[in-house]
């Protein structure tokens, strides 16, 4: 009797692993560029499955998007749809295939992939030492070769890889830092980098908008690169009515009022208001709560028009978005982690605004923490995260002199540790931050 388990069973595969990870990718690509490190087209075992897999890369590669239609016309140019099952065979991926958990299948299709090729070697192994002609000292190299081998894929499938970019990637990735209008914060952060999600995070009235604000004027008005606004709630006018009071530094509510009448101010309204027409700046308002899905294909549809990436994304509010299907303690996990994945897709740093919980009331230190962000795991997720704070703001007995600044204000930093904090002044008349 032969004992040769090749002869009666089929190589290692997972079919079903293949199935939910090519699901995944369809109906969300948040993932793609965590499975892109673990996965090679070789390694699914059913040719149609590489073929699919190799079509997502290249629309990746392309920085077009990924789903049913795109990925059926792509194959379909490439002469390649039937041969994978036809159109009717990517439909039913997305409705029976499960599209839970990408990366865990993920690597249990790379697991398969490498057991196929240990058995592979060992056949051939096997045929080495059935022929006299071939050497011990031979075979014993060929045993090292598949030890070596099978090592060399345990370590890409855990993500260890050798350091090193290519000129054009590593300048690709430093001309996407994006400086801030203010010094004191360049220095603490290095500035704004793609692949980063940066949460900018306070009570309502504590000027978080502003800020975002003022990121979005200095990319697009001072540095004449676009930048895409996801309001919120907020009107197109009333925001180009908050750029223009800052950018002129005159009060908002003279602006809206339409009492504006001193000739300087005006001349400088007119110079400001065409600075901010010619700006790259690209807005929708999101008056209804949406899935952040939705949000991902509103963006790479403004990006499309725009015809390159944004040197920056500004998303108004977190609490305005949802992750269909997830439990409420889990939706802003899962924002967290397709907004961060979603960085990569565009190629240029988000900024999340966040309101955050209420028992930061009921402290006598009312400085935000990381950990009044809703959800645990959305302050580990922020790579960094920004509360701007103005204690006056809580000095409610005190009257504010018109136009006085509130020089004690500040910027509360987090990246990973304790906030440090870097003063600022805040001018309530145009609603702007201004480093002391």
């Amino acid at each position: 009797m032969n004992d040769n388990p090749t002869l009666y069973n089929l190589p290692p595969q997972a079919l079903e692993a293949e199935e939910s990870v090519l699901c995944s990718i369809i109906l969300d690509n948040s993932d793609l560029q965590t499975i892109k490190e673990i996965l090679e087209p070789d390694d699914f075992y059913r040719t149609s499955h590489r073929e699919i897999f190799t079509a997502i890369l290249e629309l990746a590669d392309k920085g077009d998007p990924i789903d049913l239609v795109t990925l059926t016309n792509h194959l379909r140019s490439k002469d390649l749809l039937e041969k994978i099952g036809g159109a009717h065979y990517l439909a039913q991926l997305t409705r029976e295939a499960p599209a839970t958990n990408p990366i865990a299948h993920a690597k249990i299709v790379k697991e398969k992939a490498i057991r196929r090729q240990v058995l592979q070697e060992a056949n051939n192994l096997a045929r080495m030492a059935f022929d006299d002609m071939v050497t011990i000292d031979k075979i014993s190299a060929k045993i090292m070769e598949i030890s070596s081998g099978v090592i060399k894929q345990s370590a890409k499938e855990s993500g260890i890889k050798k350091l090193e970019m290519t000129v054009e990637n590593l300048q690709n990735y430093f001309s996407s830092l994006r400086e801030t209008p203010f010094e004191w914060l360049n220095n603490a952060i290095e500035g704004l980098m793609f692949g980063e999600l940066t949460i900018v995070a306070s009570r309502p009235g504590m000027g978080k908008t502003a800020f975002v604000l003022e990121l979005a004027s200095h990319t697009a008005i001072d540095e004449n690169v676009p930048v895409i606004y996801c309001g919120a709630q907020m009107s197109k006018t009333r925001i180009y009515a908050r750029l223009l009071a800052q950018r002129c530094r005159i009060s908002l509510r003279k602006i809206l009022g339409g009492k504006v009448s001193d000739t300087v101010a005006m001349e400088k309204l007119s110079q400001s208001h065409q600075k901010i027409n010619s700006a790259p700046i690209y807005d929708f308002i999101i008056r209804d709560r949406i899935s952040v899905l939705e949000l991902k294909t509103m963006v790479i549809g403004a990006q499309d028009r725009i015809g390159q990436s944004p040197g920056l994304l500004i998303v108004e509010n977190l609490q305005q978005l949802f992750y269909p299907g997830k439990r409420e303690n889990e939706q802003i996990n899962f924002i967290c982690e397709v907004l961060k994945s979603f960085s990569y897709e565009i190629k240029a740093p988000i900024v999340l605004s966040s309101q955050l919980n209420r028992d930061i009331e009921d402290r006598e230190d009312k400085r935000p923490m990381p950990s009044d962000i809703f959800g645990k795991k959305a302050e580990e997720l922020g790579d960094l995260i920004i509360f701007p704070f103005r204690p006056n703001y809580y000095e409610k007995k005190e009257i504010k002199e018109k136009g006085r600044p509130e020089r004690d204000a500040e910027l509360l930093i987090s990246k990973g540790g304790p906030p440090i904090s870097i003063p600022f002044t805040f001018w309530g008349d145009y609603l702007s931050w201004q480093e002391k």
